[in-house]
């Protein structure tokens, strides 16, 4: 079943598949209420992990601020559970604080991450 949080000014389109177990965040993150929005995408994460006992997450992020990165560092704290697990981080070539805050959640998370390039112009 696919479920969504919808694009808001603030906040990134979010895809979940739950039978599959997949999960697409892609935009920026950057909530007046950051709560608001880390609950909505904790409850998708445990729904399609339950589902399929596996979960792969794209993260294709343009900007999140330091409000929205300290709900980032909680979601992969909770990631380092998980036996079977994917996580795609996207970046942009010229972006280094997107790249670079990739491999730090990659430390945190304790998962080897799959870095990926964007092409040139596809944002």
């Amino acid at each position: 079943m696919k479920k969504t949080i919808a694009k808001g000014i603030n906040t990134p389109l979010v895809i979940a598949d739950t039978e599959a177990g997949t999960i697409s965040i892609k935009g920026v993150i950057i909530p007046e209420n950051p709560a608001i929005f880390f609950e909505e995408l904790d409850l998708l994460i445990n729904e399609c992990s339950s589902a399929t006992h596996s979960l792969s997450i794209d993260f294709d992020l343009d900007y999140f601020n330091t409000g929205a990165a300290r709900y980032l560092y909680d979601i992969f704290k909770k990631l380092r559970e998980f036996k079977s697990l994917t996580i795609n981080w996207h970046y942009e070539a010229d972006d280094e604080d997107i790249y670079e805050s990739g491999l730090e959640f990659q430390e945190l998370a304790h998962k080897k991450f799959t870095f990926i390039q964007k092409p040139e112009g596809s944002n």
